[in-house]
This record gives C-alpha cells, structure tokens and sequence, in this order.
C-alpha cells in the first residue's frame, strides 16, 4: 500500500490490492475475511467496488480490468517548475565561468524562478 503525498487524507491502497479485493469479493468472500487477510478496511471495500462498479465493473464473474480499480486523478499543488525551467538553470550556470560565479538571486531572476526555487533546483542538481 502506498501512502499519499502531501496532506495526509487517509491511504491510497495499490491497484493490486484493489483487485484482490474485488476479485475475493466475487468469489463470495466475507468482507471481514478479506479486511484479516489484506488488511483493507470494510468500508474502504465498499467505497472499492462502488468506484469498481461505476467504472463499468459487476460482480458476475467479469474480470477486474485495469480501469476498474485505476487511481483517480489526485489534487494538489501544480509543479511551479517545468523541466524547461529547470534545464534553463542549469544551463545558465554551466555555460562558462562567469555563470558559475552568479549569485543565486541572479541566476533566479535570469530563469524567471522565485529565490528560493532557484536555490532548491541547484542543489539539487549537485550545485552548491
């Protein structure tokens, strides 16, 4: 099980496991005997194959497909910085000597990057 990043809002079970519940669930399994066994709450079983059955899922002997049991989309803060950004910072301090001796606040200003963006993607990348 893997757990979420960012706010804690409880746990984000694997696909795998999502499976192995649906797929026990058919069988007849209890939900108590599938919570001792995975360890996946009874109601969070639920909550499982009521997304499963949206999606497309019944409980008749149909096989459990990958869109079944998919993450959905996560919230969250968007990255600031795209590859290009941080490309562009690297660039800017690896091109000759004169960008290597610049200053943070400069290189940050050069990227178009916050101060302390720009200090987090250089240490990052091994500058520092």
């Amino acid at each position: 099980m893997a757990e979420s990043e960012g706010i804690d809002r409880g746990k984000r079970w694997e696909e795998a496991t999502k499976v192995q519940c649906l797929t026990f669930f058919s069988l007849g399994w209890t939900e108590d005997k599938i919570e001792q066994l995975l360890g996946v709450p009874t109601r969070t079983q639920r909550r499982i194959r009521e997304v499963a059955r949206q999606r497309g899922w019944t409980k008749e002997g149909q096989v459990v497909l990958g869109k079944h049991v998919a993450m959905g989309k996560s919230s969250g803060r968007p990255q600031d910085v795209e590859s290009l950004k941080n490309q562009r910072v690297v660039d800017i301090v690896t091109q000759n000597r004169a960008g290597r001796e610049k200053s943070t606040d400069v290189i940050a200003y050069e990227a178009g990057l916050s101060k302390s963006t720009a200090h987090r993607l250089l240490s990052t990348a091994g500058f520092s």
